[in-house]
């Protein structure tokens, strides 16, 4: 894989090894024919144990999916979890390991690496259940290399507006960690169940360094107003209603809006069981662990809500500002030229609803004490 002057990986055949017999243009995704299907039945979904739902970014159910997998079914879960510079990659967990690690949303493209899919495909033929969660276009990249279906295989893909650039990530984290004096870190958070829901955080251990709201923190922001996305992103051919994956998993947006729901509404998933293969899993998976609460909804609720169901997010049309100065100033500086007012703004908004709230506690306080 190569990076582009945008940051953007993109596969590059090595002529000095190539024999030029096309097998890695047939096994592209891009090339390869991909079967949709249209979900079968759609659930609000949550899980009511809130220790295991916690660190998740919405109901807790792909957590549920892998810990199913492994310790019911004695199989291998596959999913992404960071490496030691903070950037997700593809990792597989069995019997034993901790799972933890593969909880809330990482919005950075994810590295899959040179063995994942052949050692999928190994564990496949010795007939080990393998449950692999990832965005539908490196879903379609395992179904186009493995070239034939497997009943243990369950694809799970994730509601998906598009993916920014590691490189981009990278050059925040290090001005970020550099500004704040942050020597040593252990997790980076987007989103969980604990009060920081769409808030960037840093973390050592359970000590919290870094603590900024999604629109007042410019990584987090330019993924939000989608202009840090993959070029590629803004056409993305499996943003549709129809789902190449047996399960499909996200925010349900829009939950109760229009047809009462009567739980709280925050963080819960939709689930969207495509294939009769997923469902049955999603089924058995639901009656193993009855703290997954399901209730059916119909699949029109969530897909009234864009994106991710319908199209592809929209080209912004500050993108092209932003790539002619990442090209030349990198990240961090393009990023700040591009949406620096509008970050502002958010920090100014933000300090106001703090500033109310305290005030309403100040008040609250003198008069328990009066």
């Amino acid at each position: 894989m190569e990076e582009n002057h945008y940051g953007e990986l993109h596969p590059k055949i090595d002529d000095s090894k190539c024999i030029e017999c096309g097998a890695c243009q047939k096994v592209c995704p891009n090339n390869a024919e991909v079967s949709y299907r249209y979900p079968i039945i759609c659930y609000a979904a949550w899980n009511t144990n809130h220790t295991k739902r916690a660190k998740s970014a919405s109901g807790g159910i792909g957590n549920a999916l892998a810990d199913f997998t492994i310790n019911k079914k004695n199989g291998v879960f596959v999913g992404t979890q960071y490496n030691k510079d903070f950037i997700p990659v593809h990792t597989m967990a069995k019997k034993g390991d901790d799972i933890s690690c593969y909880q809330g949303s990482k919005y950075i493209k994810s590295i899959v690496g040179n063995s994942t899919f052949r050692q999928i495909q190994s564990l496949l033929e010795k007939g080990t259940d393998v449950t692999y969660i990832s965005t539908p276009c490196q879903i379609a990249g395992l179904l186009s290399f493995l070239k034939k279906k497997y009943d243990n295989l369950i694809t799970v893909d994730l509601m998906c507006h598009g993916v920014s650039p590691t490189r981009y990530f990278k050059d925040e984290l290090t001005r970020i960690m550099r500004n704040k004096k942050i020597s040593h870190l252990t997790d980076v958070r987007f989103r969980d169940n604990e009060n920081h829901n769409f808030r960037m955080t840093l973390w050592d251990n359970e000590k919290l360094l870094f603590n900024k709201s999604g629109r007042c923190e410019y990584y987090f922001a330019a993924f939000l107003y989608g202009i840090s996305l993959r070029e590629s992103c803004y056409s993305c051919k499996y943003a549709k209603p129809e789902r190449i994956s047996d399960i499909t998993i996200g925010d349900f947006i829009g939950l109760g809006k229009d047809v009462s729901f009567n739980h709280p509404k925050e963080n819960v998933s939709a689930v969207l069981l495509n294939t009769e293969k997923g469902k049955l899993f999603y089924e058995e998976m639901s009656k193993a662990y009855p703290t997954i609460k399901n209730e059916q909804r119909l699949y029109e609720e969530r897909l009234a809500y864009p994106y991710s169901l319908r199209e592809p997010t929209p080209r912004p049309k500050c993108r092209e500002k932003f790539r002619q100065q990442v090209r030349i100033k990198g990240f961090s500086k393009a990023i700040r030229k591009t949406i620096g007012f509008k970050v502002l703004k958010s920090r100014f908004w933000e300090f106001l609803r703090q500033y109310a709230i305290t005030r309403k506690l100040l008040k609250v306080i003198k008069i328990d004490k009066d």
